[in-house]
């Protein structure tokens, strides 16, 4: 991936880059097409749980997470801001890859880097939340064979006929949009303040989440039971592991989960209804 997205810099460089190509704020259909990939770029929480339960031991998740996040937006940046600064009058109903691969500075390399980009994108990508629907299908007592075909089969065979036109891009960018934020921004934080009032409320279950454990092969017992000082002490040392701040104590936590909702649930609704305002007044 640093090869390819290298010799894209490279391309744009020889291209050569113009100012006025890249204004602050590009048209209103510009913008609606790319908000929606922006929120997709980073929708990736739903996917850390299994990860995090597949890592070994000894794998940092704070740092890890930290370093591949990080240098994702920093190659977003890059190609983004190079590419837009190399072709500003690129056609809305075009993309990068294109218009890489149709430059007269494209080499062998960067050709073949465009028609592979897409596949070693869809492979990192793809089984990964293929299983992780299955198996959320089968925990909803889906026959094996029908989460399959939903999880697997299914998203193949909506997509295909969608391959041609700009209909995909749409579908992608509402996608993002409705679902993507909704799953990997806002829900995640409800499951955490939702887990902090368990805590505090006794850790008392009701029977709908103990048959969740039951069938998990997890006692309800052994959770609902009060905690030892000691446990208490090793439970907050383990959770230190995935706390992002580990200097804040759970109740900081708690504000800063509140705030980010309370931020999110205003930044996301202008974001739709920028998209949408954008997309149909042009």
């Amino acid at each position: 991936m640093v090869a390819v997205c290298t010799s894209w810099v490279v391309l744009f460089i020889k291209h050569g880059l113009e100012p006025s190509n890249s204004p602050v704020l590009g048209d209103g259909k510009g913008i609606a097409q790319i908000l929606g990939n922006i929120v997709f770029n980073y929708a990736y929480i739903t996917t850390l749980p299994s990860w995090v339960n597949e890592s070994k031991s000894n794998v940092n998740i704070k740092k890890t997470i930290w370093a591949s996040s990080g240098f994702s937006t920093f190659l977003f940046i890059v190609v983004g801001l190079l590419g837009s600064l190399a072709f500003g009058n690129m056609p809305s109903n075009s993309d990068i890859l294109s218009v890489i691969n149709s430059s007269p500075e494209a080499n062998i390399f960067t050709k073949i880097s465009v028609y592979a980009f897409p596949f070693a994108v869809l492979t990192a990508s793809i089984p990964v939340f293929s299983i992780i629907v299955k198996y959320n299908l089968l925990q909803t007592k889906l026959p094996k064979f029908g989460a399959i075909l939903l999880a697997i089969f299914l998203p193949w065979i909506i997509v295909i006929p969608f391959m041609t036109g700009d209909r995909l891009l749409y579908i992608s960018n509402y996608a993002s949009l409705f679902f993507s934020s909704a799953s990997n921004f806002i829900i995640p934080l409800l499951i955490y303040l939702k887990s902090v009032q368990f805590r505090k409320n006794g850790r008392t279950m009701t029977d709908h989440q103990k048959q969740i454990l039951k069938e998990a092969g997890i006692d309800p017992i052994l959770l609902e039971q009060p905690m030892s000082p000691s446990s208490s002490v090793e439970l907050e040392e383990l959770q230190l592991i995935y706390r992002v701040f580990p200097r804040l104590d759970l109740e900081k936590c708690k504000r800063v989960a509140i705030a980010c909702i309370t931020l999110l649930g205003f930044i996301i609704p202008i974001v739709i209804i920028t998209t949408f305002v954008f997309q149909y007044a042009t």
